[in-house]
């Protein structure tokens, strides 16, 4: 089966924290940021033709429905 996906970009944005041994790594960087309204209903579209993988998506302090 496909790997799981440790890490991503959502909507061009995400952290990275570097391995010490790779000197070339660039960490830094930072975890989209959206607000929500109360009582209001969001579609979150997780998508990418690109990779055959798997992808671990939470949202914290939420359950989410799919």
């Amino acid at each position: 089966p496909p790997i799981s996906l440790p890490n991503t970009l959502m909507n061009g944005t995400n952290s990275c924290e570097c391995d010490t041994s790779d000197p070339q790594c660039v960490g830094g960087g930072k975890k989209f940021e959206a607000v929500f309204v109360e009582g209001q209903k969001y579609r979150i579209r997780l998508i990418n033709v690109g990779i055959d993988s798997h992808f671990e998506f939470a949202i914290d302090g939420h359950t989410l429905t799919v």
